[in-house]
């Protein structure tokens, strides 16, 4: 009986660790993804910078 419940077991852990690294893999999928997008957002940024840079008048100047 001992060994029907240790093979149990043993399958159980087994389903949930490859689970685990399922889950551990989407994550890292889902982190690139959003390292990209807020890259994504970094590089939106910087051109509204500059171009509000470029349009915003100077102060004293013709």
């Amino acid at each position: 009986m001992k060994e029907i419940q240790t093979k149990i077991t043993k399958e159980m852990l087994n389903e949930r660790l490859q689970d685990v690294e399922m889950q551990k893999q989407n994550l890292q999928k889902d982190q690139s993804k959003i390292e990209a997008d807020m890259n994504a957002c970094d590089g939106a940024i910087q051109d509204c910078r500059y171009w509000l840079n470029i349009l915003t008048p100077v102060k004293g100047g013709k």
